[in-house]
């Protein structure tokens, strides 16, 4: 089982799942946050982050998906090394 900075990333599936269909920008925010506090804690990354990146790239290519650009940041912060729930 891959790990993130809790433990097991049994979650990120259900988290990403959820981003796909939230509705209002603010429950993204919240989703996006949980997400990168696993994936990218502290500027580290774990083994579960390269596996989840592919499937937040896949949401990024879905024009169905509403606040895409919001779902880019979480890249962007990795790509730089920065914090993104920080920046919520």
């Amino acid at each position: 089982m891959l790990q993130h900075a809790y433990g097991f990333a049994d979650d990120i599936p259900k988290l990403l799942q959820e981003l796909v269909f939230v509705e209002n920008r603010k429950g993204r925010n919240e989703i996006l946050r949980e997400l990168a506090l696993r994936i990218d804690y502290q500027g580290t990354v774990y083994e579960a982050t390269p596996h989840a990146i592919e499937f937040i790239v896949q949401i990024i290519k879905n024009r169905t998906v509403k606040g895409r650009m919001d779902v880019v940041g979480v890249l962007a912060n990795l790509y730089k090394g920065g914090v993104f729930y920080d920046n919520i």
